[in-house]
């Protein structure tokens, strides 16, 4: 045997040898980073999933939220559409009602220009009132209640027909006042005061009860009071009765000019 070839064999077995430990050592350490890092990799797996668990409930609470700010932004729509449909109609309202005052406004204009007209004309109808009464020679007396009635039955003046603007409710008074003193009965005019207008009735002051006022237009007995409708202090007839006008006869002052 050659001892040299032999050392040789065994020097490079030992180096055989010496390199498979070193590459298993080598292995085995490799292996073992490999787990190491297989199982920080685990780890971050398992902290992402926890991440991603977290997110997805996160964006399943934001989704509940956003489906609950969108049905309250649909409530929210819906009750601005009621409320503008609600201004609108009210706008509307208002307009309207602006109209009918500006429609009222002109016609209380106008009441208060006839207003002024109707005492004009009583100051002209006492005027001629007082020549009328000066132009006899003698003094009127007052009527018993029942020579009242029987000079009114007598009478034709209620017979006549009312024309708006030339014969109305003065001139009735002024004709029954006239037609009095003809009888010597002496008899008032009566201006009775409206909100918004006027009327002329006549009284008597008779010696047995009292003051008596009488419509001239239908030579019924009215029972004036302040702050009673005028249509309702009217005593009709036996069979008729007094509907309410569509203006406010409210009786607010009434003067006597006897």
């Amino acid at each position: 045997m050659n001892i040299k070839l032999y050392h040789a064999g065994l020097i490079v077995t030992a180096v055989l040898a010496l390199g498979a430990v070193l590459l298993a050592v080598n292995f085995s350490t490799q292996l073992n980073t490999t787990r190491n890092q297989l199982t920080i990799s685990e780890n971050n797996l398992r902290d992402k999933q926890t991440e991603l668990t977290s997110a997805q409930n996160d964006l399943s609470a934001t989704q509940l939220e956003l489906k609950n700010t969108a049905d309250n932004l649909t409530l929210t729509q819906g009750q601005l559409t009621s409320t503008r449909d609600t201004l609108s109609s009210t706008q509307n309202d208002l307009k309207s009602t602006q109209n009918q005052v500006t429609g009222l406004q002109s016609s209380i204009t106008g009441l208060q220009s006839d207003l002024t007209t109707v005492r004009a004309q009583v100051d002209e109808l006492q005027t001629n009132l007082n020549r009328l009464t000066s132009s006899y020679s003698y003094v009127a007396s007052d009527p018993t209640f029942a020579s009242m009635q029987t000079f009114l039955a007598a009478d034709t003046t209620d017979s006549k027909p009312y024309v708006n603007g030339s014969y109305v409710c003065w001139n009735f008074a002024s004709d029954v006042i006239a037609d009095a003193a003809k009888q010597h009965i002496r008899c008032g005019f009566v201006y009775v005061e409206f909100p918004t207008s006027a009327h002329a009735v006549v009284a008597f002051d008779t010696t047995d009860k009292g003051i008596v006022y009488i419509e001239p237009q239908s030579d019924e007995v009215v029972q004036l009071k302040v702050g009673v409708r005028y249509y309702q202090s009217i005593i009709p007839k036996p069979g008729y009765h007094y509907a309410q006008p569509s203006y406010d006869d409210t009786v607010k002052v009434f003067d006597v000019i006897w």
